[in-house]
């Protein structure tokens, strides 16, 4: 028989034994001896992408660290899965899907307006996103893993949260249009986050998994941390004074103090409540 955790939070109770398929001996000495280097290769190019250091550190441009990385991260892991003799990727329904959309693609390339165009995404963009994605899949097979991809993301957005809060307060703005109302938050300078929209949506993106890591946390010190990080991003969230990035942390923070009333943390998840809405009523537009 197998002992569940109490605080994983996203199973019903009532339907645990029959939610989590059984684990064979193989599937978890797979796990288990399978490379490290995949993995933490996975985490370097995450942070290479997010926090974009060769913008600040021009030296490391050369290097090209995010390509770097990546390649590291796809060549040890297809040598680790040909050296144990298993196939390259397991076969879960979500990669099976995605598997689907790349061949609807390329069936339907000869149908569009622009095939050399679409051959130039499906080759470069989306074979790289595809790429990843698999590599995620497959290298994040633990639940101890999990969490530190998790626990990397929450820390990895305090200063791209921290850099948009800074830049509202510091007034650096974006300003388009004929009216002073128009000006944005100028983002964090990275590719992901550079436009106060896109900015928002990789907040909103990696918000929800800090929640998630916060309920499932005992130790005080760590929970503190993680909640800093949670609402540094709400607050730069609010800040890029994006429609859609508000509406989705709207829907993320209503989704989750719903699930939290369900538990003994509601008391502090409502006063926190109290403190996000006081201070959306208090929040300036910026000014010239």
């Amino acid at each position: 028989m197998t002992t569940l955790p109490q605080r994983e939070w996203w199973r019903p109770q009532a339907t645990l034994a029959s939610a989590i398929p059984a684990t064979t001996p193989a599937d978890a000495d797979a796990a288990a001896s399978s490379s490290p280097i995949p993995f933490w290769a996975l985490m370097a190019f995450t942070a290479m992408m997010l926090l974009s250091p060769h913008n600040y550190f021009p030296v490391l441009a050369p290097f090209r660290l995010a390509f770097l990385a990546a390649g590291v991260a796809i060549g040890s892991y297809v040598y680790d899965r040909l050296r144990r003799g298993q196939p390259l990727t397991i076969l879960s329904p979500e990669i099976r899907f995605v598997g689907s959309l790349l061949g609807w693609a390329l069936v339907t390339l000869p149908l569009g307006s622009w095939p050399g165009g679409s051959v130039g995404v499906l080759s470069d963009l989306y074979s790289k996103t595809l790429a990843i994605f698999i590599l995620i899949a497959n290298t994040v097979n633990s639940v101890a893993r999990l969490r530190l991809i998790v626990a990397g993301l929450t820390l990895m957005a305090m200063p791209i949260a921290y850099t948009g809060v800074k830049n509202f307060l510091s007034g650096a703005y974006l300003f388009g249009g004929d009216s002073l109302s128009a000006a944005r938050i100028i983002g964090y300078e990275s590719a992901l986050t550079a436009n106060p929209n896109d900015l928002a949506l990789i907040l909103n993106l990696i918000i929800p998994l800090g929640l998630a890591l916060v309920l499932t946390t005992r130790r005080p010190m760590l929970r503190a941390v993680l909640l800093a990080s949670v609402g540094l991003q709400i607050a730069s969230v609010i800040v890029t004074f994006s429609r859609a990035g508000f509406l989705s942390l709207a829907t993320i923070l209503g989704t989750y103090f719903w699930t939290v009333s369900r538990r003994t943390e509601r008391a502090w998840a409502y006063a926190a409540l109290i403190i996000v809405v006081s201070a959306l009523t208090s929040t300036p537009r910026p000014m010239a």
